[in-house]
């Protein structure tokens, strides 16, 4: 059964909707975070077994993409609920982790330039690049759901 809220000159908004985008905007968060995880759990040594790199970088790949899907997801539902900030803000998130995703497969540097991680300081370069866009998408889905909090709160 679907509740509405209705006050003043608000429109309707659908809670059972907000709470469904919540719920997969939680579950886009975990895997953000296990992909960090994933991210920093392996030495620089990594590079030098060129099948357990490309698997590393796989799975950060899949759990982003996965991740990104689960706030495209969150999108649907936060905008059928009229809530536009957080719309907004997951969709930025998604354009973000999908962005990632073509990184990791396809703009890497070592694509361009082989050999280039043999040097431990540039590999890092490389995961603290990844890490900083997984946090930007933390960062916007967090404050997207606060804000969707508030705003319901009032």
């Amino acid at each position: 059964m679907k509740t509405q809220i209705k006050s003043g000159n608000k429109p309707d908004i659908d809670e059972e909707s907000v709470h469904n985008g919540f719920v997969t905007g939680t579950f886009g968060i975990l895997l953000m975070i296990f992909a960090i995880v994933i991210l920093f759990w392996v030495s620089t040594t990594i590079v030098a077994s060129f099948s357990l790199y490309h698997r590393w970088l796989e799975s950060i790949a899949w759990v982003t993409g996965f991740g990104s899907i689960m706030y495209m997801i969150s999108i649907a539902f936060h905008g059928r609920a009229r809530q536009k900030v957080s719309s907004i803000l997951f969709g930025i998130t998604t354009i973000i982790g999908f962005f990632l995703v073509v990184y990791i497969d396809y703009l890497r540097p070592e694509i361009a330039l082989p050999g280039i991680f043999n040097d431990a300081g540039l590999f890092n370069a490389f995961r603290l690049n990844i890490a900083i866009l997984e946090a930007c998408m933390l960062v916007l889905s967090f404050v997207g759901m606060i804000v969707t909090r508030t705003r319901l709160n009032k």
